[in-house]
């Protein structure tokens, strides 16, 4: 019986790897570091692995980076902070690469299958309430009072 045996990388090296990974159109390559690793950051480089997979119409590539952040990043509850946050990132990488990239019409249909149009609020919907999470973090232990008007902190500062 034989004993899968994972390289220990450090994050960078990770990183590494990913981008060059998707860069060079190495989609088992990237299974395997997809597979043997829980903690990929996908949003590195403001999501360089979804650009690749989009600049190259590599949809398989594509769709096992949407797998990836739906298993890890997307699989708790849909009302948590985390997940808005996780959800408007995967959604501003897209939106970004559609500025830079024409998208075929099967990535496309990728995406679409794995972002369907917010259900029932638009990317400014999503920003003002992450704002509205953000304006109200002092129910998560931050000191409101702590600030001044023009919101820089004030500490051990004597207004006299």
């Amino acid at each position: 019986m034989s004993k899968k045996v994972t390289k220990i990388l450090s994050n960078q090296d990770k990183s590494f790897l990913l981008t060059f990974n998707c860069n060079s159109k190495d989609s088992s390559g990237l299974y395997r570091l997809l597979k043997d690793y829980e903690d990929l950051d996908l949003t590195t480089e403001e999501g360089i692995c979804f650009f690749f997979a989009i600049k190259y119409s590599n949809t398989e590539m594509l769709k096992m980076l949407f797998d990836y952040y739906k298993k890890y990043k997307l699989s708790g509850d849909i009302e948590s902070e985390e997940y808005k946050v996780a959800q408007y990132n995967l959604r501003h990488i897209i939106e970004e690469t559609r500025l830079q990239l024409e998208f075929s019409k099967e990535i496309e249909d990728v995406i679409d299958e794995y972002l369907q149009p917010s259900e029932t609020t638009s990317e400014s919907d999503e920003l003002e309430q992450l704002d509205y999470l953000n304006d109200n973090s002092s129910e998560a232990g931050f000191d409101e009072e702590a600030k001044n008007e023009d919101n820089t902190e004030l500490i051990g500062h004597d207004a006299s």
